[in-house]
C-alpha cells in the first residue's frame, strides 16, 4: 500500500486542472521545499509537452485538425472499418478560385474566409466525424459508418451551406463556393492514403465539370479515366516569377490538365507554369488536387 504520494497539479493556460504529477513510495519520506520545487518544475515540463502536442494537432488558423493529426486519426478509423467491415467514406473539398479572394481582398480576408468555412462545416458535422485542413484551401472530412451515397448527400449539404455563406468585412460580403469529391473505403485494398487519393480524384472531376458541385469517385475505366494519356515525361514546375524551379514527373496528360509526381508538394504554390522541355511545351497551371507527392492540375 502507498504511504507517500505528494503531487503537483497539471494546470492548463486557462486555469483548468487536468491531473497531477505525483511521487509515489510505499514508505513515508521527508518532502521539503527543494523536493516540492522539483515536482512543480516537472509538472510545468509535462504541461508544456501536452500543450505542444495539442498545438501540433490543431491548425492554428481554423482550429480544426492539422493535416498530420487528421491522417493519424483517420488511419485508426480506417483500421477499425477494415477489421469490422463497416462503411467509411471520405469527402475532400477546396474553395473554388480561392486565389482570387486573396488577390482581391487580401490575405487577411482570405484567412477570415478559411476560418468562417471551417466553423460552418464543423457545425454541419456529427460528433463522430473527423474534420481536418490538408493545406491551403483544401479540407477533408471522414464519415464513419457512412456509405458513398449518404456521403454524397452530406457533401451536397456542405456545398450548399458554403455557397450561401456570406463573410462580412467588404461590400458586398465575400461569397465563395466549393468543389467536393466523395469516396468510400474498399476494406480490402484501401488505406488512408488511397482513400484520400480517390476522394481527391473525385474532387478534380467536380472541378472539371464546372466547380461548385460534388462528384463521387468512379473506378478505373470510366470516361474520366479513359481521357488520360500516360506519358511519364520529365517536367519542370516554374514559379516565383521564374526564379524557382522544381523537377517533377508528368505521369498523365489530357486536353486541359495533367497529373504530376514529385518528392514533396509542400512548397508548391497553387498556380505555376509547367514545362515539358523535351516537347517544347509550357502551360499555365492551377492546382486542382494535391496529396503529399502528387498534383492534379488544370491548364488555364
Amino acid at each position: 500500500m502507498c504511504g507517500f504520494m505528494p503531487g503537483a497539479p497539471l494546470t492548463t493556460s486557462d486555469g483548468f486542472h487536468i491531473g497531477s504529477v505525483c511521487a509515489i513510495d510505499s514508505a513515508a519520506r521527508h518532502f521539503g521545499p527543494r523536493e516540492k520545487a522539483i515536482l512543480t518544475e516537472l509538472a510545468h515540463v509535462a504541461m508544456n509537452e501536452l500543450e505542444l502536442r495539442r498545438l501540433a494537432a490543431t491548425d492554428a488558423l481554423t482550429g480544426v485538425s492539422s493535416r498530420r493529426a487528421f491522417k493519424d486519426e483517420a488511419g485508426k478509423f480506417v483500421a477499425l472499418a477494415r477489421r469490422h467491415r463497416s462503411a467509411l467514406s471520405c469527402i475532400t473539398f477546396d474553395l473554388d478560385h480561392f486565389k482570387s479572394v486573396n488577390d482581391t481582398y487580401g490575405h487577411a480576408a482570405g484567412d477570415q474566409v478559411l476560418a468562417a468555412v471551417s466553423e460552418l462545416v464543423t457545425g454541419q458535422l456529427r460528433r463522430t466525424d473527423l474534420f481536418g485542413r490538408l493545406g491551403g484551401e483544401e479540407f477533408a472530412v471522414l464519415l464513419p459508418h457512412t456509405d458513398q451515397h449518404r456521403a454524397y448527400e452530406a457533401a451536397e449539404k456542405l456545398r450548399l451551406a458554403i455557397r450561401t455563406l456570406k463573410i462580412p468585412g467588404s461590400h458586398p460580403p465575400i461569397a465563395v463556393s466549393a468543389s467536393l469529391g466523395v469516396a468510400s473505403l474498399d476494406p480490402v485494398g484501401d488505406d488512408i492514403d488511397s482513400l484520400l487519393q480517390k476522394a481527391d480524384e473525385a474532387l478534380y472531376a467536380a472541378k472539371r465539370a464546372g466547380r461548385n458541385r460534388s462528384a463521387m469517385w468512379q473506378p478505373a475505366g470510366t470516361a474520366v479515366q479513359a481521357e488520360r494519356r500516360r506519358v511519364l515525361k520529365a517536367g519542370r514546375i516554374v514559379f516565383m516569377n521564374r526564379h524557382a524551379v522544381t523537377e517533377c514527373t508528368v505521369r498523365s496528360l489530357w486536353e486541359n490538365g495533367a497529373e504530376l509526381a514529385l518528392s514533396s508538394t509542400l512548397d508548391i504554390p497553387d498556380a505555376f507554369q509547367l514545362q515539358i522541355r523535351s516537347d517544347g511545351a509550357e502551360w499555365a497551371c492551377e492546382v486542382a488536387g494535391r496529396t503529399e507527392q502528387r498534383l492534379i492540375v488544370s491548364f488555364v
